[in-house]
């Protein structure tokens, strides 16, 4: 069996399944899309750990893109590798193959990593220089059919595939973006602009440009568009090759995207509100299995690798989740609410059908000066509400002290964080990498 992981980063649900997909959209008779399903964390890194390992970030430890730990025993990866699968990963960004995906079969060459002992600093200097920090999704694609078409590659293989086109500065070949994005100038920069609004957005250098505020959101939608053309493709070859019919297939994103001022936010992933959590889920199962269903439970990320697990024949008491299977069948009791983590640990929020809890992680300090949020109930879709609902906040108060008092051996199969921060981040800035 073929199981295989597609993220793609900055994704949000809401652009999956329109006019900017329509090679996705052509296989959903062969999917199970998942309508409600939801990220463990707005940020990419923490992200990819809590799909991988099914522990949420308490337990796994890592709220920043900068922190780094060895994969544990019971990962996704490890698990398959020691029942005998191929396991391999190709990612599009340098930091997440140096922190987490070099970890996952053979080292990527294009994002080797500072502890490489075949290359000196001053040449990993020169290739981050000459190279860049991410790579196209046709470029990754293609590392991906390349490592399937090993003459010596077994039936069992595990692979994931992360594509970066859709994270800012968001990128597309040129047809996609003049397709998409309307030419114009603006009188005042971008920068300018947002703080006009009062909007938070990163410090890019490209918002000191004289764009209006929609170029940035159009590029968006381009290459959203241009990997749904690569991964059109790139399912073809599946099918041509003879990988798809037994294939377990998850794509997912790791976060979604606040675009145009959605809780004062400029196109970055801040907060916890669906704009950033909600993610698109399809996955395709074995020989049709579930083929063209739509399941409108709540599901989360930390549910994937039960879910391999599941179909491989495996169980594994430390992963959090629910076999999605089990779940879209009937078989298995959903989620009555789902959990996230904000980077840095400064927020934590609880969700379920309607509702939304958003508090601050106790202690923590928000060096991001975030705008204050909406309010700690919410609709989920909608504005905040008023506090006579009392039993509402009190049920999800409950569900979010049952997410953070279970698993602790998860947490303690972790250890320690190996190294500072802010020495990790110093040695991959001196590389080039940052």
């Amino acid at each position: 069996m073929l199981i295989l992981l597609i993220t793609l980063d900055c994704v949000r649900a809401d652009r999956i399944g329109g006019i900017l997909t329509p090679n996705l959209n052509a296989l959903d008779p062969e999917w199970t899309t998942f309508s409600q399903a939801f990220a463990q964390c707005q940020h990419t890194l923490p992200s990819h750990l809590s799909m991988l390992t099914s522990n949420y970030l308490w337990q796994h430890g890592i709220y920043s893109n900068l922190q780094q730990k060895d994969l544990p025993a019971h990962a996704l990866p490890r698990s398959l590798a020691e029942r005998g699968y191929d396991v391999q990963a190709f990612v599009s960004t340098d930091f997440l193959a140096i922190q987490l995906a070099n970890q996952i079969g053979r080292k990527d060459n294009r994002f080797p990593g500072p502890q490489s002992k075949t290359l000196s600093t001053r040449y990993h200097r020169l290739l981050r220089r000459w190279l860049g920090h991410r790579r196209r999704a046709s470029a990754t694609l293609a590392k991906g059919r390349g490592w399937l078409d090993h003459t010596r590659r077994s039936r069992n293989a595990f692979l994931w595939l992360h594509l970066f086109d859709a994270h800012m500065v968001y990128t597309a070949p040129p047809s996609y973006l003049r397709k998409f994005v309307t030419p114009g100038a603006a009188d005042i920069t971008v920068r300018e602009a947002l703080k006009r609004r009062g909007w938070w957005a990163p410090t890019f250098e490209e918002y000191q440009q004289r764009l209006p505020l929609e170029h940035f959101t159009q590029r968006y939608d381009a290459a959203i568009a241009y990997q749904d053309a690569r991964l059109g493709a790139f399912f073809a070859w599946l099918k041509a090759r003879g990988w798809w019919d037994d294939a377990l297939i998850f794509v997912t994103a790791d976060h979604g995207e606040c675009l145009m001022g959605d809780h004062d936010i400029y196109c970055a992933h801040k907060k916890l509100f669906d704009d950033t959590i909600h993610v698109p889920l399809k996955v395709k199962f074995p020989e049709g299995r579930l083929a063209g269903h739509r399941c409108d439970a709540l599901v989360q990320h930390v549910d994937l690798a039960p879910t391999a697990a599941a179909a491989v024949g495996f169980g594994e008491p430390l992963y959090m989740g629910k076999d999605l299977a089990g779940v879209a069948e009937g078989r298995v009791t959903p989620h009555p609410a789902v959990f996230a983590e904000h980077e840095e640990n400064i927020m934590r929020a609880v969700r379920n059908e309607r509702y939304l809890w958003v508090e601050r992680t106790p202690g923590a300090v928000d060096r991001w000066d975030l705008p204050k949020d909406d309010g700690p109930l919410s609709l989920r879709e909608g504005p905040p509400v008023s506090c006579d609902h009392a039993a509402e906040i009190a049920g999800l108060k409950a569900q979010m002290q049952d997410f953070l008092s279970r698993g602790k051996e998860a947490q303690s199969a972790w250890g320690d964080i190996e190294g500072e921060q802010g020495a990790i981040a110093e040695s991959l800035k001196g590389l080039g990498y940052l």
